[in-house]
């Protein structure tokens, strides 16, 4: 029984110790974060998970071996680092044209569970990489030693430390736009653009 409880653990500290990577999801976060509030955190952390159980689902079809191809990898990648490059490029150009200090990162007014899901596929495919390489075979290892219930429970420890880490991000933000005022936002404006740059080159090198 220990045995199977102990499953929620592994899942929360193998996602933790992913989710502490800076990473676009994390830029996005803290971008619209300052636009919409705390509630940008849970709802990207959902969409986020939203895109690990379509590739869960995808493992359990036997199509994860697509993602596995080379091809597959450096088409997402170049997609990925390019588009990367022209967000965070265009966040710095917004931010020294506009005299108010809203910014929004993209010009559609999706919500930060959309944003989840995007910055979770194409704007990020380390995550699918990462489900392909770390995450199935932990996953499967949980289910081997614990069965579905493990699984389940390890599955479940996973999304709690997606769900705990961008919603402590967003609140941590929210505080301190409210107490630090506008150099505070035009400070995490322009360090999250510049990751967004900075992985969108990273990628790109990636594919050479």
């Amino acid at each position: 029984m220990i045995e199977v409880l102990m499953q929620f653990a592994v899942g929360f500290a193998i996602a933790l110790s992913g989710v502490l990577l800076p990473g676009p999801l994390l830029a996005y976060v803290s971008i619209e974060t300052l636009n919409r509030g705390f509630k940008t955190g849970p709802l990207a952390a959902l969409g986020h998970f939203t895109v690990e159980i379509i590739i869960l689902i995808l493992g359990v079809l036997g199509l994860i071996s697509l993602m596995e191809h080379p091809a597959f990898e450096t088409t997402i990648k170049t997609i990925a680092g390019s588009l990367l490059i022209l967000l965070g490029a265009y966040l710095l150009l917004k931010l020294k044209q506009k005299n108010t200090i809203k910014i929004e990162i993209t010009n559609t007014n999706y919500s930060p569970f959309v944003g989840g899901i995007l910055f979770s596929s194409i704007f990020n495919p380390s995550v699918i990489l990462w489900w392909v390489t770390i995450g199935l075979s932990t996953l499967l290892t949980s289910i081997q030693v614990a069965g579905i219930i493990g699984g389940t429970l390890w599955i479940a420890g996973h999304l709690t430390a997606d769900l705990g880490f961008y919603s402590t991000i967003s609140y941590t933000i929210q505080k301190g736009k409210n107490i630090l005022g506008t150099w505070f936002y035009k400070a995490l404006i322009i360090i999250s653009s510049l990751m967004l740059i900075t992985f969108g080159i990273y990628f790109l090198i990636q594919t050479t």
